[in-house]
């Protein structure tokens, strides 16, 4: 059972997830997870896709290919959003087709970059 690690923004120490704070979400409840995703979900613009996604959720973080043919994940937003990306994830774009969505949950990472970015 996964269960969300909500932490409030912190306005004294400028970070990343505190970008958040300073555009007028002071009292904004944030989750951070990991996603591994397995099936056919490379060559089928998944990543890009998965990034459309996430920058229309605004959330924080990055998504990137896996030598093993998996694609990983990982992102940082509201409880909802991550919620709604979690779903998305299991889908995925209309030509990939996933397998299983591994997710475990993280604390606050104040490096992930927004907007949410490809990496290679």
């Amino acid at each position: 059972m996964l269960v969300d690690m909500p932490v409030r923004v912190n306005p004294e120490f400028p970070s990343t997830l505190n970008m958040l704070y300073f555009s007028g979400m002071k009292d904004v409840e944030l989750s951070c997870r990991h996603y591994l995703v397995r099936g056919r979900v490379q060559g089928v613009f998944f990543r890009a896709s998965a990034a459309d996604e996430a920058r229309s959720l605004n959330l924080l973080g990055w998504v990137r290919n896996l030598p093993d043919g998996r694609v990983e994940a990982q992102a940082c937003g509201s409880p909802q959003a991550i919620a709604d990306f979690t779903e998305w994830l299991r889908q995925g774009p209309p030509a990939a087709r996933v397998e299983q969505v591994e997710t475990r949950n993280l604390p606050p990472d104040d490096n992930l970059p927004r907007p949410f970015e490809i990496r290679r």
